[in-house]
């Protein structure tokens, strides 16, 4: 017995002096191996490329056009009231609507400033409550349309704030609009279709928006925003990363794709053919889309060295009905987002949002 007592106290001290010394070589061996994995790992430089009847039209002219405005502050929704806006709409009527990331709810405000009521209350998934919105829209007749890709779910609130719908969408999507008796929604790039359009009960009607050659591994160049056309019949699509403007109609036909004016193209980043990204510090092409009359008003994240544009951002108009290009004009402030109606403009920062009255300069 004592023996035997004397083998197992042997072992346990040889497994502790084994494991000793072998927990440090494993360690050793595993980031040997994942430095080995990095090192094997291949990395792939690609610009994408438009597919046969996709390229966009060239503008006529590729130098901006500058007009100048005389800006004037009405006033600011603050940090106060919007600690993390993210997204920006503004309605017929001119009630400002923030998507505050902070509490994930979605916040209106008069036109004078005021907050009218909130959108996402409630601790119940089933009366409104978001997970992870990223995108939301105006209705004709005032209703809000939301989706939140974590839930996989679009949700429709009437102009009270009272959740009345819940669409399950074929695919997970990350932008909508409504043009109108159809609703839009855009599928994060990476897919082979960019696009899918639903009725308003959301049955999937249509799928579509293969756009660039291989689009399945290049597609997040495809990133960018949606906006209805105005007329109630289609929708314009403008690109983050890739500088081309795209107007179809809600059946998927194609009305025009035509280049911004910086005609920006990105290089794309693909590791082991699987991870993708946008070179760091590219530039952004279209930042946000608002529309006045037949004009497109985009937001552009680029800068024009040549005019002595060095930083702040830039409204770049567009003829909406064929996409030409027709004149630019320097903002006030630095924004993410400009949203223009007829007499008045607002811009979205990380502080909040700022209303502004302009007018042109003789």
């Amino acid at each position: 017995m004592e023996i035997k007592k004397g083998i197992f106290k042997f072992l346990r001290e040889d497994i502790r002096i084994l494991f000793i010394i072998g927990l440090p070589l494993a360690a050793l061996s595993l980031l040997i191996g994942r430095i080995a994995d990095r090192a094997s790992a291949v990395v792939v430089e690609v610009q994408p490329a438009f597919l046969e009847g996709s390229a966009p039209r060239v503008q006529p002219t590729m130098n901006r056009l500058w007009k100048q405005y005389d800006f004037e502050k009405s006033f600011v929704i603050d940090s106060s009231r919007v600690t993390k806006p993210m997204m920006m709409r503004v309605d017929t009527s001119g009630n400002v609507y923030v998507l505050d990331w902070d509490d994930f709810r979605i916040k209106v405000f008069s036109p004078d400033g005021d907050l009218l009521r909130t959108f996402g209350e409630g601790k119940s998934v089933d009366r409104g409550e978001f997970r992870n919105p990223t995108a939301f829209c105006i209705g004709l007749n005032g209703d809000l349309w939301v989706c939140d890709p974590l839930l996989r779910k679009i949700v429709r609130f009437d102009a009270q704030g009272k959740l009345i719908q819940t669409l399950q969408p074929k695919s997970t999507v990350d932008r909508i609009c409504i043009s109108g008796d159809r609703l839009i929604a855009m599928v994060p790039p990476g897919g082979e279709r960019l696009f899918e359009i639903y009725s308003l009960s959301g049955e999937l009607l249509k799928s579509f928006g293969e756009i660039i050659a291989d689009q399945a591994s290049q597609g997040i160049a495809l990133d960018g925003g949606v906006v209805n056309d105005g007329s109630g019949h289609g929708f314009i699509y403008g690109g983050r990363n890739i500088g081309f403007l795209a107007n179809y109609s809600v059946d998927g036909e194609k009305q025009f794709i035509v280049q911004t004016i910086d005609d920006l193209v990105p290089t794309i980043t693909i590791t082991d053919g699987k991870k993708q990204k946008v070179k760091p510090n590219s530039p952004t092409a279209v930042l946000s889309m608002s529309l006045v009359g037949d004009k497109l008003y985009a937001l552009s994240g680029a800068s024009d060295a040549t005019a002595g544009v060095t930083s702040g951002q830039i409204i770049d108009v567009y003829d909406k009905r064929d996409g030409t290009y027709l004149f630019s004009f320097k903002l006030p402030i630095n924004c993410r987002e400009a949203a223009m109606c007829s007499d008045r403009m607002y811009t979205l920062g990380r502080d909040g949002v700022t209303m502004w009255s302009f007018t042109a300069k003789a």
